[in-house]
């Protein structure tokens, strides 16, 4: 299904339904072929949904992921219609096979390669996800057919991903702590300090995705009132939304409702970066406990009248074995909890701390026959 898009960005002119329509009353596909010539000739964008028709795509945005792209198909003997894009790169055109344009694919996914490198590249692979068609200017560049237009062949995506990597994610995460007031004043200051402005060409959609799934995902509003936050002025400065720049990086550039509304939509399937990160630290805290907890059994068993350690002694002898960092602080917290004081002294001149009681000899060899816990993921 063509559309008709602004000729310097990435936008319909109107919504998907009105262009459904359109298509509908125009019927056969010369008719429709016909008004999108009429609109290239007009200046205006031309682009295409893929999610209508059984298509999918591949965006290369850097050399390396071009050259990949072009050996796997090489490999497998594969010609699909290419399209160079105006800053040189590649959309690669292929049709789903039988049955999976049915399953919960993922957009935009980036799977590192054979030696673990994340190349510029994503797939388009569901969903009303717009790609620009050949003959559309933008600027003094042109997105140009590079080859003839002939019927995409069937691709299976797991030809370029494992097939997990196009699943929804896997990964685990938690939400923002705090009640429903304290997430609303988290998600103003969010916008207001810390989120990403977007910036047409500069994987402006991405950025959008990520601000809209921070806010729906980590901080939990629902879809309406993360919207109201995305485009309400903030106490004298402009909102999220008209902070958002047009490729220069200068004109103001906001989303429109529509797009603002599907990726707040889209984003309900995705997983929030920073409850993943506060899913990992708490799982490390947790571990981070538990090997201190093993650690204060061993230490209450070597006591002995008067000896003396070093504090920053028994803390190496610690991240040894546990093969943790810690800070000297809170391994201090850590001692006054198991119920160890610690005490000023000198040694050799130097201001130090002391463990009283404490055998360093007894404790090394009876760590040395302990292992410590498996950290998270092991």
């Amino acid at each position: 299904m063509f559309l008709k898009v602004c000729p310097i960005e990435k936008n319909p002119r109107r919504g998907f339904d009105y262009f459904r329509a359109l298509h509908e009353r125009l019927g056969s596909p010369e008719r429709r072929y016909k008004r999108a010539l009429e609109w290239l000739r007009e200046g205006a964008g031309l682009g295409y949904l893929i999610g209508d028709s059984g298509l999918w795509a591949i965006d290369a945005d850097d050399p390396k992921a071009v050259a990949w792209v072009n050996e796997v198909l090489a490999e497998g003997r594969i010609g699909c219609p290419m399209v160079s894009t105006p800053s040189g790169w590649r959309h690669y055109l292929m049709r789903l096979p039988p049955g999976w344009a049915s399953r919960p694919l993922k957009c935009h996914t980036r799977p590192p390669n054979q030696q673990g490198e994340k190349m510029m590249w994503d797939f388009k692979l569901r969903g009303n996800t717009l790609l620009v068609a050949p003959g559309t200017i933008r600027g003094d560049f042109c997105y140009q057919a590079l080859t003839p237009w002939f019927s995409p062949p069937t691709v299976d995506p797991t030809l370029f991903a494992l097939e997990e990597s196009l699943l929804r994610d896997s990964r685990r995460w938690i939400r923002a702590p705090g009640d429903e007031k304290r997430r609303r004043e988290r998600a103003w200051i969010y916008l207001r300090n810390c989120a990403r402005v977007a910036r047409s060409g500069h994987r402006g959609r991405s950025v959008l995705i990520g601000v809209c799934t921070h806010l729906t995902q980590y901080l939990g509003l629902p879809v309406g009132m993360a919207y109201s936050f995305l485009t309400k002025p903030q106490n004298g400065r402009s909102s999220w939304n008209d902070r958002c720049v047009a490729e220069d990086g200068q004109t103001r550039f906001p989303w429109k409702k529509i797009e603002l509304l599907e990726a707040l939509e889209s984003s309900l399937e995705m997983v929030p970066e920073c409850g993943v990160r506060d899913f990992a630290d708490q799982e490390m805290a947790t571990w981070e406990a538990t090997c201190l907890g093993h650690f204060a059994e061993c230490l209450k068993g070597c006591l002995c009248e008067g000896a003396e350690t070093k504090v920053e002694e028994v803390r190496g002898l610690f991240e040894n074995w546990a093969r943790i960092k810690i800070t000297s602080t809170k391994f201090g917290i850590a001692l006054g909890e198991m119920g160890l004081p610690r005490k000023r002294g000198v040694r050799c001149g130097v201001k130090v701390r002391l463990l009283a009681g404490v055998d360093l000899s007894c404790l090394q060899s009876r760590l040395s026959g302990i292992h410590p816990p498996k950290p998270p993921g092991s």
